[in-house]
């Protein structure tokens, strides 16, 4: 998987998730904010 590969992004969806948002609100802020490589809803619920 994608997040496995990228340790920054991991360490990025984790911190997100520890600030309570929504997997599906990380991956729109990602995409919003151009944050590559990004991981969609579905790979963040995984």
């Amino acid at each position: 998987m994608k997040i496995e590969r990228y340790p920054e992004l991991r360490k990025y969806i984790i911190s997100e998730l520890k600030q309570f948002r929504s997997p599906d609100e990380i991956a729109g802020r990602m995409k919003k904010e151009k944050i590559y490589p990004r991981a969609n809803a579905n790979s963040i619920y995984k």
